[in-house]
């Protein structure tokens, strides 16, 4: 663990992301028999501090892996495409979703829906929080027949990190 906050934004391709991600979790996919999808509508860079990216589709996946664990049907699906402003990178699961009146609380510091001593309720606060820093932003799918989160990244990286900035 080391502080990235000051490593510089380099365009990196999403895949090399993903791939990076995946090293550091798929021991924990495979062993829990969860089947793991990629779909690249498209290729591309987005300008990041890498590491902090790797961060938050970590936090993504493993949410996802727990989310999955007991169910019959496991599997986790990370898509990408994109429009006109933004590249758009989605993390599914096969869970049913999330309660609608929770769903609004998800990204809240110290919010959480696993077990007591299963998790702290900052992954995904402090997820929004780097992505913000990077002028995307993060959402839950409602409308997602299971569990969906969007992340929305602009295709203007320079621009927006230093408006942000």
């Amino acid at each position: 663990a080391r502080n990235s906050e000051s490593d510089p934004f380099v365009s990196t391709k999403f895949k090399a992301i993903y791939e990076n991600t995946l090293e550091l979790c798929s021991e924990k996919i495979k062993n829990r028999n969860i089947d793991i999808i990629f779909e690249a509508h498209s290729d591309f860079n987005i300008l990041c501090r890498e590491s902090q990216m790797i961060q938050v589709l970590l936090n993504l996946l493993n949410n996802s892996v727990d989310a999955v664990d007991s169910l019959e049907k496991k599997w986790i699906k990370v898509s990408t495409t994109e429009n006109e402003n933004y590249f758009i990178i989605k993390v599914t699961d096969s869970g049913f979703g999330i309660p609608s009146d929770v769903a609004h609380k998800v990204m809240q510091p110290f919010f959480t829906t696993k077990d007591v001593g299963k998790g702290t309720g900052l992954g995904l606060s402090i997820s929004k929080g780097i992505l913000e820093e990077h002028g995307a932003h993060i959402h839950y799918d409602i409308d997602s027949r299971n569990t969906s989160f969007q992340i929305d990244f602009p295709k203007r990286g320079k621009e927006i990190i230093a408006s942000v900035a």
